[in-house]
């Protein structure tokens, strides 16, 4: 299963609701709060709690202290109150028992009481009578929250005759519209905003409510969101029909490039990253998070599988081309670049989307898409890229993308060759950087007695000696192994010489 977290907003929220809602997420970092407080004497730590996992915590809370936890208004969300409260627990003891320097979860109240910010309210799960559900508008096209926020003290005096929710449906396994009778309401329903990436998923949703799993209400500069984790089922994980290179480029730039599966390029593009500068305290810029989102909303779009540079173990050679002098012509960071790829990785798998693969870079930004000669005479100037075999054309700052995006299909094109040398007993197969040498006899079946060694060959390399060989040795075997595992079919791709 892969998991996805869309953010929608709560639309323009009445002044009534939005105390409601500002009331809720206080109340909630207060109880979060008082539960830390609880735990600082250390009765957490003995081993029946390290021991326990997250149901174990959630027991911690006694009725005594589920009792005392009531004074915070908090009924609606006590249960997932508690598994809040364990998750951050377990993590913090995981972390001091495999002797990390941690310190204590700090609490959100200040010397004074008063609180520093908000803890996002969790909700654990997805229901028409507790927590949280959508809601659907069919007629109007337009989507709703359920938040169950209120106890029965505070509960709302139900206005009579509300216009429009007897259009609403709930979205969920239960399909029916939500019953409106009651004269209190521990609940407020608010429209959502969203974009359309965001609408793409809610209307999944409606056909697969069982998609909708947790979910946490946020507040940023103001505003309140939704935080909505999707569960995607395996069988619902997209088939790629294209493929994307994104690669290094002048300006601090990604440049990102889509073709299809004969090499013709669809769309070329540069993301500019004003994260040029280095990373500090370890933490990305959030230019980076951003350009990562893109990227995957783009990969949606046209269905891409991603192609990556493998900078850990090659090099591109983007620093040795003039792009130009000044800031504004660097070539994007290593280290930056390294950063966004593994920011996007987990984006890629949240959205369903195949594992990023990553190949060597050798050669991107000299070599011609159209023929396939690696020339740095083809680079003109700082822009242009004029092969001298072909004569085609490139933007140099798109070069780098669109070799990549090429690379699984030449893999596809090129065969694997395999040497074929006469014996009296028979045949001899070798292929020298796979280290292959078999003896054949006219009794057996070539192709599957060549299939099963090659396939032999590449679990010993990756079990043993592949990462003990010099860095020329281990290049050429390990970018040979990524070839031949790209394959359907190994037999369908192999030259016998």
């Amino acid at each position: 299963m892969g998991y996805y977290t869309i953010t929608l907003k709560l639309h323009r929220p009445s002044r009534v609701k939005r105390e409601i809602l500002q009331s809720a997420m206080e109340n909630y970092t207060r109880a979060f709060d008082y539960l830390l407080r609880q735990a600082e004497d250390g009765s957490l730590e003995t081993e029946e709690f390290k021991t326990g996992g997250k149901y174990k915590l959630t027991k911690w809370v006694d009725k005594d202290m589920s009792a005392r936890l009531n004074q915070f208004d908090i009924q609606p969300f006590k249960d997932s109150l508690k598994l809040d409260f364990a998750m951050t627990m377990s993590s913090y003891l995981e972390l001091k028992d495999q002797g990390r320097k941690v310190g204590f979860p700090g609490t959100y109240e200040d010397s004074e009481g008063r609180l520093k910010s908000l803890r996002p309210i969790f909700f654990c799960r997805c229901d028409i009578n507790r927590d949280y559900c959508l809601l659907y508008d069919e007629e109007k096209n337009k989507y709703f929250i359920k938040l169950y926020l209120l106890n029965q003290r505070s509960a709302l005096v139900r206005e009579p005759g509300r216009a429009g929710e007897s259009r609403l449906s709930y979205v969920h396994k239960k399909d029916q519209p939500p019953e409106l009778n009651a004269s209190r309401e521990r609940f407020v329903i608010l429209p959502l905003s969203f974009g359309v990436h965001q609408e793409a998923y809610l209307k999944r949703c409606l056909e697969q409510p069982e998609m909708l799993k947790t979910a946490r209400l946020m507040q940023r500069s103001g505003a309140f969101y939704m935080a909505v984790n999707l569960e995607l089922p395996d069988e619902e994980r997209l088939e790629p029909e294209n493929f994307m290179g994104v690669s290094r480029g002048p300006g601090n730039s990604l440049s990102v490039t889509v073709t299809d599966t004969d090499g013709t390029v669809v769309e070329v593009q540069t993301m500019v990253l004003q994260a040029g500068r280095r990373l500090r305290g370890g933490r990305p810029p959030a230019e980076i998070y951003l350009a990562a989102k893109r990227v995957v909303e783009k990969a949606l779009y046209y269905r891409c599988k991603v192609i990556l540079e493998n900078l850990a173990e090659y090099t591109d050679k983007a620093s040795d081309l003039d792009f130009g002098k000044g800031k504004d012509q660097r070539v994007l960071r290593k280290s930056t670049y390294q950063a966004f790829e593994r920011i996007l990785r987990y984006k890629l798998d949240f959205a369903g989307l195949p594992t990023p693969v990553q190949v060597s870079p050798f050669g991107i930004f000299s070599t011609c898409p159209k023929c396939g000669l690696n020339s740095k005479k083809s680079v003109t100037s700082k822009e242009m890229f004029l092969c001298v075999s072909c004569g085609a054309a490139y933007q140099l700052k798109y070069l780098g993308s669109i070799n990549l995006s090429n690379k699984l299909i030449k893999y596809q094109r090129d065969d694997i060759k395999i040497k074929v040398i006469n014996e009296a007993s028979g045949i001899r197969l070798s292929n020298e950087i796979l280290g292959l040498n078999m003896e054949m006899t006219g009794t057996e079946d070539v192709m599957v007695h060549l299939n099963r060694n090659i396939k032999e060959l590449i679990q010993e390399a990756k079990d043993s000696g592949i990462y003990r060989m010099g860095r020329r040795e281990y290049r050429k075997k390990w970018s040979l192994i990524q070839k031949i595992e790209s394959y359907d079919d190994i037999t369908k791709h192999i030259t016998f010489i």
